[in-house]
């Protein structure tokens, strides 16, 4: 929806804040889960895929904008 609303309004602010809205949830999930230490297989996988699928995310949004994406901070 932010990228519609950002391409009919012409208001690319849409896009940012979608992608910080993703960013903190990522970030709060990231913080209460200790994902490379986690006893459980299965749950451990899923969360390596949503850490994946959240970067993709995240870097289509920053394409979007503009803006090139660093490697590591």
């Amino acid at each position: 929806m932010a990228f519609i609303n950002a391409f009919t309004e012409r208001a690319p602010n849409y896009v940012c804040e979608n992608a910080y809205q993703i960013a903190s949830a990522f970030s709060k999930f990231y913080h209460d889960n200790h994902i490379l230490s986690e006893a459980d297989s299965d749950k451990q996988f899923f969360w390596i895929y949503l850490c994946a699928a959240t970067k993709k995310v995240l870097l289509k949004h920053l394409d979007v904008l503009g803006i090139e994406a660093v490697e590591s901070m």
